[in-house]
């Protein structure tokens, strides 16, 4: 085992393979010399919170990708901003918007495509020329909101904590 160990340890220093050819080769090496058996190794490899993470970063990912996060940032502003604009109702519908969708992925996916979110929402607010420290107060605000909105979301279901 530490000259498996040893020999994996070397190709992830050196890059001499892919990291990702380098990561699975305890998944053959392994059971072709006895250390243990296949089942083990696999299910080591994954587990089902580990399966369940990886969905939800994939999730995420395909959201960001097909401009998701920027269709829920607008309609986030349009049902919660009024003709004039109201921070306090704008972080509201950002706070219930993180919650929701944290009740549903992992909390570092939920936080990750978020986060997108939070800032189109501060890019399609007006620019503040004249009121710069109120607009870097209100930019930690919404920030904030998707840090603590994530996690509360996240303990109202299993999916959303990742505990079996």
């Amino acid at each position: 085992m530490v000259g498996v160990i040893a020999w994996v340890f070397t190709w992830w220093i050196t890059e001499a393979v892919p990291l990702p050819v380098t990561s699975m080769c305890p998944l053959f090496l392994f059971p072709m010399f006895g250390i243990a058996s296949a089942d083990s190794v696999a299910h080591s490899y994954m587990d089902d919170v580990i399966t369940l993470v990886l969905g939800s970063f994939i999730l995420a990912l395909a959201v960001e990708r097909y401009n998701v996060h920027r269709r829920l940032a607008l309609n986030v502003t349009l049902v919660f901003c009024g003709d004039p604009l109201n921070p306090t109702m704008l972080l509201l519908g950002l706070c219930a918007t993180t919650f929701f969708v944290s009740m549903w992925l992992h909390n570092v996916a939920a936080a990750v495509m978020m986060m997108p979110v939070a800032t189109g929402i501060l890019h399609r607010l007006p620019p503040a020329d004249e009121q710069p420290k109120l607009m870097n107060k209100f930019s930690r605000a919404v920030i904030l909101t998707v840090v603590y909105a994530t996690p509360i979301g996240g303990i109202s279901t299993l999916t959303g904590t990742g505990f079996k």
